[in-house]
């Protein structure tokens, strides 16, 4: 018998690029390889045992927009159940602008958006 999961937790849109260094302050330097990609703990989890045919909810907020939208379909993609996802107005959903250095190291910012939101 199959045991249905939850997971609970961030879901947020990934902005990666990669670059040769940090930039310093006030200073524009050139990055390469852009990706857009669907992220957060949370959904991560959820997505792995989605892919894993487990029978697996997603617990969480995103911003009633396109990111939002996004991540909901590409959860549902793999296999997630979406259904207590809220969709907040007003609110962004949570972004993360990811630096990759050469070295394979990275930096990241975080905008919490409507995870941050009950």
């Amino acid at each position: 018998m199959q045991k249905e999961v939850a997971v609970v937790g961030s879901l947020n849109m990934d902005l990666v690029v990669k670059t040769p260094r940090i930039p310093q302050v006030g200073e524009t330097i050139k990055g390469s390889n852009f990706i857009v990609n669907p992220g957060g703990k949370g959904a991560n989890q959820a997505v792995a045992i989605g892919k894993l045919a487990g029978d697996v909810n997603m617990i969480g907020c995103v911003g009633n927009d396109h990111h939002g939208q996004s991540l909901i379909d590409s959860l549902k993609e793999s296999g997630v159940k979406t259904d207590y996802i809220r969709k907040i107005d007003g609110v962004s959903t949570g972004v993360a602008v990811i630096m990759v250095y050469e070295d394979g190291n990275n930096s990241i910012i975080l905008h919490g958006g409507a995870n941050d939101c009950r």
